[in-house]
């Protein structure tokens, strides 16, 4: 039967006492290194993604433990058992006493989130938007009321991304971006040889259509798995960071390197799942991804950039473990790269190391009532948020976390805030211990104003099931710590025993957590996290893990929100029958986000009416105007809250825009004549907006060097007199209106020559029975503009008795007639034999000749 977690409350006297410093740790002074000049590294690579369809829902059998794969996994083993070795001594602190927590629920919201018995461990992460709450776990997807966390939807992930039936998806990412108002996800596909990395985007800001509200898209790796990738975004960019994997001799898997995706994000408003055509990636094999130092990055995190950022930031913990199955020891770095778009690509650069306190690889936690321990990872970040910090002078702070060996060998949650800049300055870092307890499994985010933040975890100890816990800080909390007190979220009802549990190997626990800034509540984040509950039917063999969503004021609570405030500068352009209104968003969004815009237009000063309600965009397009009519217009902003007040008037006027130069005629012939060539074109397709008045005419001896003529008006034709025969003359022509001289056509050539013509006879030889008759067609071509009277005769060599010629027409009144037909006549006398025809054309002084052949049989 399924857990229901008990009703959250603040630690009582009963439960055990947390010191003071539960959540504080020293405030450090910044310090940082970073190259002396960042370098910019391209993608060394590209692939091409696929649109993917939803599947068909998945019925699965068989419990499934989702891999869990490191750097070395001899040398964590050993280094856990170290750390626990250290613990088993019983170092610890004084019990302090208890604070109630200045952090508390959001409108009371905590709930059960998703459970599965056939799959561990459960990956949870959520994200929260306007009106959903959408989690996602290993195997599972769910979209929440966010008034209440009801379950609205929810589908499996194989079905959701659209992954092969063969495809194992895990590790899931989801993300709500309020640039792109829409959400972003990832994960993998796992079928060894044939590995996916998913990635896709909702249509809209509602997420709750699993089926056809969400685009989706897979990037084939073949053999390489991107194991734990990592979701983050900047305007426009989505970014996966990953370690990758080579699964060619699976089960045991080589590290190759860590690397980056970079993929463009959809345009605004677009809903049609064209897929990006490129997705970029920053390292491969051949080509790993560096720390400053030399050593290999490993677990890069982009950032859940939760305001408006051209740049994405991407931060990284040095590891304790190598690649070469080696322990290298503590360590006392985190790595920070950003992207950027470099002419519409996205381009990395490194920005180098922040020096932080010591941390090393930390013990597995214990738990009451059984031998096994609970997994608590290798020190790799596991999640970050960037937004920007009031407190910082406005600049980007981004948070992260990791779970590292703390006092007494007990695991911590140390978490920091990094400014970006050139280089990154690390501003605070904190940790959540306890005096008797192991913290594990965190997740921070700051709230969406930038100036406080809350972090969730889980405890469990020896004496202690397995909590959620939360606490927060605000603006006037001491950098380095949080505000004492630990709100209760959630609690385990019985210890972890499932089946990935062993003697020799800790129960998997995580992999991560998730926390987001509210995107309409700027004092308040979100989270999902879990616990466990009993055993389901026989222990050990299915998952117990449940997960809870939850929101949490940071520390303290923001004022309720309002109405938006009045849009500021707005704009109007008069053009043809159009106005474009633009503005700028109000000053304060009353705290809740803007969701439309609402746009009133009169024809008087003052007497205004609303015209239309557009999306979050920034300017309307009005049409269908009266061209010297004025109008004026007013906007407002609208959120959940209702609509705000009135921007300040402003008013255009359309008219019909300006005439510009006449489009390029078509110059259709050039034709030759005795000294002379007539032009002759179509007019251009476009006057320019006012009319066409004259024609330039072009001409030149040399192709392409044509210079000015004449100007004739608005005729389409234009006889060029007074040439030189047998010289070749190029034209154009160019179309004049109001605005000036348009552009020139294309060119025509021709050559004037002298008036003659040619004779033509077919076909060039005729057969004829003795006594017979047959015909020859003649055709006049005339040439040079000949125009007269042509007399046609024959006559035939040898001499053929009894043979007769006639021509219709025998005169041509050349060139309105061209063509004539002579007709040979033969008689029984007329001899056998070949015989020559020629035939005359006499006109216009001139004579020309041409043969046919007659044969009589």
């Amino acid at each position: 039967m399924r857990h229901r977690a008990r009703q959250v409350m603040a630690l009582g006297l009963s439960m055990l006492l947390l010191a003071p410093g539960f959540a504080a740790a020293s405030q450090r002074s910044p310090t940082s290194t970073a190259p002396a000049e960042a370098a910019t590294r391209g993608a060394v690579g590209t692939l091409t993604p696929h649109t993917l369809q939803p599947g068909q829902p998945r019925v699965r059998t068989g419990n499934a433990v989702m891999p869990f794969h490191t750097l070395a996994p001899g040398p964590l083993r050993a280094a856990k058992l170290r750390a626990a070795a250290h613990a088993s001594v019983g170092q610890r602190r004084p019990q302090a006493p208890v604070h109630l927590p200045l952090a508390g629920l959001f409108n009371g919201l905590n709930g059960s989130g998703l459970s599965d018995y056939a799959a561990t461990p459960p990956d949870s992460t959520g994200a929260i938007g306007p009106t959903r709450y959408v989690e996602m776990v290993n195997q599972q997807i769910g979209v929440f009321d966010r008034n209440n966390l009801a379950l609205l939807s929810s589908t499996d992930n194989g079905s959701f991304t659209g992954a092969s039936i063969l495809d194992s998806v895990s590790d899931p990412q989801i993300q709500w971006d309020g640039v792109a108002n829409r959400w972003f996800y990832s994960a993998i596909g796992v079928s060894q040889g044939d590995n996916l990395l998913l990635f896709g985007w909702s249509k809209t800001a509602d997420p709750s259509d699993l089926t056809n509200g969400w685009c989706r898209f897979g990037i084939g790796r073949g053999s390489d798995l991107d194991d734990y990738p990592k979701l983050g975004h900047d305007d426009d960019f989505i970014f996966i960071g990953s370690n990758v994997f080579s699964d060619v001799a699976a089960p045991n898997y080589t590290f190759e390197t860590a690397t980056l995706w970079a993929i463009p994000k959809p345009a605004s408003g677009d809903a049609s799942c064209a897929g990006p055509s490129t997705a970029y990636y920053f390292a491969d094999a051949a080509h790993p991804l560096l720390n400053q130092d030399g050593s290999s990055a490993y677990t890069p995190v982009p950032t859940n950039t939760a305001d408006a950022s051209a740049t994405g930031w991407v931060v990284s913990a040095h590891t304790p473990l190598s690649g070469d199955n080696l322990y290298l020891g503590p360590q006392t770095k985190l790595e920070l790269w950003h992207f950027i778009s470099s002419s519409g690509s996205p381009a990395l650069i490194a920005d180098g190391a922040v020096t932080v306190p010591t941390f090393d690889i930390p013990a597995s936690a214990p738990q009451p009532g059984s031998s096994f321990t609970i997994d608590t990872l290798d020190a790799r970040l596991t999640q970050a948020v960037a937004v920007n910090d009031p407190g910082a002078g406005g600049a980007k702070g981004i948070w992260t976390q990791h779970t590292v060996n703390g006092p007494g060998g007990r695991s911590v949650v140390r978490w920091y805030e990094v400014t970006a800049g050139a280089p990154p300055v690390l501003r605070q870092q904190g940790q959540l211990d306890s005096p008797t307890d192991f913290v594990f499994n965190g997740a921070i985010s700051p709230a969406k104003r930038g100036d406080s933040a809350a972090i969730f975890y889980n405890r469990s100890g020896t004496s202690q099931l397995p909590i959620i816990g939360a606490q927060s800080r605000g603006p006037s909390t001491p950098l380095g710590s949080m505000d004492t007190g630990e709100l209760l979220l959630g609690s385990s009802s019985a210890a972890d025993v499932d089946y990935s549990c062993s003697a020799s190997t800790p129960c998997r626990w995580g992999d991560y957590a998730g926390a987001t800034p509210d995107p309409s509540n700027t004092g308040v984040v979100w989270g999902s996290s879990q616990v466990t509950g009993p055993c389901f039917v026989i222990c050990e063999w299915f998952a117990q893990w449940q997960t809870r969503n939850f929101a949490v004021v940071a520390s303290t609570a923001p004022p309720p929100p309002t109405v938006p405030g009045p849009p500021q500068n707005p704009a109007a352009t008069g053009g043809n029958t159009t106005v474009d209104v633009t503005w700028t968003a109000p000053s304060s969004d009353g705290g809740s986000p803007i969701t439309n815009y609402e746009i009133y237009r009169g024809t008087a000063p003052g007497g205004e009416a609303k015209v239309a309600e557009v999306g979050n965009t920034l300017t309307f397009h009005d049409t269908g105007l009266t061209n010297g009519q004025t109008y004026y217009y007013k906007v407002s902003a609208k959120n959940a809250v209702g609509e705000g007040s009135l921007s300040s008037e402003t008013s255009a006027t359309p008219q019909p825009p300006p005439p510009v130069p006449p489009s390029a005629p078509t110059l259709d012939t050039a034709t030759p004549g005795n000294a002379q060539v007539t032009l002759s074109w179509s007019a251009p397709s476009s006057d320019g907006g006012a009319a066409v008045t004259n024609y330039t005419i072009y001409r030149s001896t040399t192709s392409g060097a044509e210079t000015f003529l004449v100007t004739v008006g608005n005729v389409l034709t234009y006889v060029d007199a007074g040439l030189s025969n047998g010289q070749i003359y190029y034209y154009k022509v160019a179309a004049v209106n109001s605005a000036g001289t348009g552009a020139q056509s294309n060119e025509r050539s021709a050559t004037p020559q002298a008036a003659n013509f040619t004779i033509g006879a077919s076909p060039a030889t005729r057969s004829v029975a003795r006594g017979g008759t047959t015909t020859y067609a003649i055709t006049i071509s005339p040439s040079g503009g000949f125009n007269g009277l042509v007399s046609l005769s024959a006559s035939i060599n040898p001499n053929a008795k009894g043979t007769t010629f006639s021509f219709n027409p025998q005169t041509l009144n050349v060139p309105a007639t061209t063509a004539s037909t002579l007709t040979v006549r033969t008689n029984k006398n007329t001899a056998r034999g070949t015989y020559t025809i020629t035939i005359t054309a006499t006109g216009g002084g001139q004579t020309h000749t041409t043969t046919v052949t007659l044969v009589v049989t």
